[in-house]
């Protein structure tokens, strides 16, 4: 039986679960813990400052001036217009021309200028694009300390511990620790995120909100991108129960905030089936798996998604000891990631063949 690791693809933003049948260490995205946005991407109040955990390249955070009122907020516009300038030409950098280092450059001149002033939202702002930038370039030490002087200016601002953009950020220090192997630090984070957000929704739940509700969905969608990236911690650090379980909560939140057909619920789907295959259970891998096959088929999903589902049912169907739907499944995986650009998958999906489909010689163009 072949030892198994795991490989990381991102589809549409969601880090996906690749499942692959040798003993090596996980070829492994170093953005795995963060690709959750795009799954579970949910707006907020346009009255609250805006935190997004997302990788794009145009890195969003909360909005400068949306919690005063209109003349306070035109004063502030206008006192702060050269540091709104220079943001948006550091946006710009990165979403046309994706130049960090000038988009950092641009960012710390605008935080220099909210230091003179004393502006503690516009600092932590400020600041908070910097930690993001410093994240999707993967500069962990760099981005640390700049999380938690977000977090100091934030509760500085009135921000209450279990305030939502509190949670986010803590998400994201887990996740840097979670990263940087700081194992402890990493799980008392997740935990700590978890257990506060729930019981967010418990007292939520209490006082009548509930789906429909623009602030409940908003922290259903946020535990469960906790969730997301704390199962895959524990399922990269062999807790495969404690993943599962995991796992199994975020599958029914995504279902009820967008249905079983969705793409992130597909995804969730496959993480699933990843997991139960580490732990052995072949029957039910197979049915998870065989669920996001089916739905991404009838959903109309795209080529890369369907690559890579279609690959984790050939590993399922090949330890199920079912040589002939593997080759079937896998086959199919050739067919569909033929269809995409992305040379990362189809370097990846062509080197399997010798495992799914032995003694015969298969190639992607």
């Amino acid at each position: 039986m072949f030892g198994l690791s795991t490989t990381y693809f991102t589809v549409r933003g969601a880090s996906v679960k690749l499942m692959r049948d040798v003993v090596t260490h996980s070829k492994k995205n170093a953005l795995r813990h963060q690709h959750f946005s795009k799954r579970y991407h949910y707006k907020r109040k346009k009255t609250e400052p805006h935190f997004y955990l997302t990788l794009s390249p145009v890195l969003l955070s909360f909005s400068l001036f949306s919690t005063s009122n209109d003349s306070q907020k035109d004063k502030e516009k206008d006192k702060n217009k050269d540091i709104q300038n220079l943001v948006r030409q550091g946006k710009k950098m990165l979403a046309q021309n994706y130049h960090p280092k000038k988009a950092e450059m641009l960012y710390i001149q605008a935080l220099h200028l909210a230091l003179e002033r004393k502006d503690r939202k516009v600092i932590a702002y400020i600041q908070d694009l910097l930690a993001n930038l410093a994240l999707h370039t993967n500069e962990y030490d760099k981005a640390e300390p700049l999380f938690r002087n977000v977090l100091q200016n934030l509760i500085a601002t009135g921000k209450e511990p279990n305030d939502p953009a509190i949670l986010e950020i803590s998400l994201k220090l887990a996740s840097i620790y979670a990263s940087q192997g700081k194992r402890e630090l990493a799980i008392t984070g997740y935990t700590w995120c978890a257990d506060t957000c729930r019981t967010n929704l418990k007292k939520m739940e209490e006082d009548g909100a509930g789906m429909g509700d623009e602030e409940f969905e908003n922290s259903v969608a946020l535990l469960g991108m906790i969730l997301d990236s704390y199962g895959r911690y524990l399922f990269d650090h062999g807790n495969h129960q404690e993943a599962l379980v995991c796992t199994m909560e975020a599958k029914s939140l995504c279902e009820r905030l967008y249905g079983k057909t969705d793409l992130r619920t597909l995804i969730i789907y496959n993480d699933i089936g990843s997991v139960k295959s580490r732990m052995g259970k072949h029957e039910e891998a197979f049915e998870y798996v065989k669920m996001a096959v089916d739905a991404a088929e009838n959903s109309g999903a795209d080529p890369s998604e369907k690559a890579v589902f279609y690959t984790n049912l050939s590993m399922v169907c090949m330890r199920k000891g079912k040589p002939a739907e593997a080759e079937e499944a896998y086959k199919k995986a050739l067919v569909e990631v033929s269809k995409t650009k992305d040379d990362a998958l189809k370097k990846y999906v062509g080197s399997l063949a010798n495992i799914l489909v032995p003694d015969q010689p298969h190639s992607v163009k």
